[in-house]
């Protein structure tokens, strides 16, 4: 059972990992530089783990997990899922905000 586990998490980072390489390409072909807000975003919702049950033995990517709880009608199973997005976008805001340097009015 943990080896499936573990076989389908190497999968699916592989993928997210693949997915984010083709966005940054076609964000700097089509756009010229990537935006780093939406790079932020595409990383919190690939790359987001959140648990799958109420037993919180097992995780999965939050975005995979609350289409799961969409489709099931599950309104805490939803609130569990959307928790872990809102904190790490909330983080990854807050990491941009403090990174990126404001520009300086010209005086």
């Amino acid at each position: 059972m943990m080896m499936s586990l573990f076989g389908a998490w190497l999968v699916y980072l592989l993928s997210a990992t693949l997915l984010i390489l083709l966005s940054c390409h076609l964000m700097l072909r089509f756009l010229g530089r990537i935006p780093r807000a939406l790079l932020a975003a595409l990383l919190v919702l690939l790359l987001t783990p959140c648990p799958t049950d109420a037993t919180l033995q097992h995780v999965g990517p939050a975005t995979v997990t609350l289409l799961f709880e969409v489709l099931a009608h599950s309104r805490i199973g939803m609130l569990r899922a959307l928790l872990p997005l809102a904190v790490m976008a909330t983080l990854a805001a807050v990491i941009l905000a403090w990174v990126v340097p404001r520009r300086q009015p010209d005086a």
